[in-house]
């Protein structure tokens, strides 16, 4: 996902987001998606709301501090 709307986001929200992005009503391939995740992204382990979530970092080169992790994912919607 090329500029990504939040900086940090779950699973379900990247596949979400992309779907949204795209003009078809396609399945996502979760084996190519995590590929691209394992390349392309970080993984963070925090909680949220006592809640232990697992986002994904998605911006190259930024390095975000757990209250902004947790901002980005609360703001695209657990």
């Amino acid at each position: 996902m090329e500029n990504p709307p939040y900086p940090a986001m779950t699973f379900r929200q990247i596949v979400r987001e992309m779907g949204k992005l795209s003009d078809f009503d396609t399945h996502i391939e979760e084996g190519q998606l995590t590929k691209l995740r394992q390349h392309h992204a970080q993984q963070m382990t925090i909680k949220i709301e006592g809640k232990k979530e697992r986002p994904w970092v998605l911006i190259e080169g930024k390095k975000l501090d757990n209250k902004k992790i947790r901002e980005s994912v609360k703001q695209c919607g657990i």
